[in-house]
């Protein structure tokens, strides 16, 4: 795994849903994937990682996430809201406990909060 993770943080992450036996999926969008990569990373990963996928665009988040296409419209598919579905989804369709989303841009967009370009659930 190469220097962009702590590997002691995700060690531990691994550690903790292993001991308590639950599992986890990954919905992505800026990050394509690389959280998912992280996630398999992680020593015995097979054990709680189920899986993730990653939906670039509007289309694909709600054929694959169920979000809704009308609202996610009007925020550009990138809002608390759209991560938290994201999230809800992703863990229904792995049948997991625990699910991750994220949604964003992928650089600061100044016309909106320029501090705050990603959101996650």
């Amino acid at each position: 795994m190469n220097d962009l993770f702590d590997k002691d943080v995700l060690k531990r992450i691994g550690s903790s849903l292993i001991a308590r036996s639950e599992t986890i999926a990954v919905a992505e969008s800026v990050t394509a994937g690389l959280l998912q990569f992280a996630f398999s990373n992680i020593p015995d990963a097979s054990h709680f990682f189920e899986g993730g996928l990653t939906a670039y665009n509007l289309k694909q988040k709600s054929n694959q996430l169920r979000i809704e296409p009308l609202e996610a419209i009007q925020v550009n598919s990138i809002s608390q809201h759209v991560a938290d579905e994201m999230a809800l989804h992703v863990s229904t369709k792995f049948i997991t406990r625990w699910g991750i989303g994220v949604t964003g841009y992928a650089s600061r967009v100044p016309e909106n909060n320029p501090d705050l370009f990603a959101f996650y659930a």
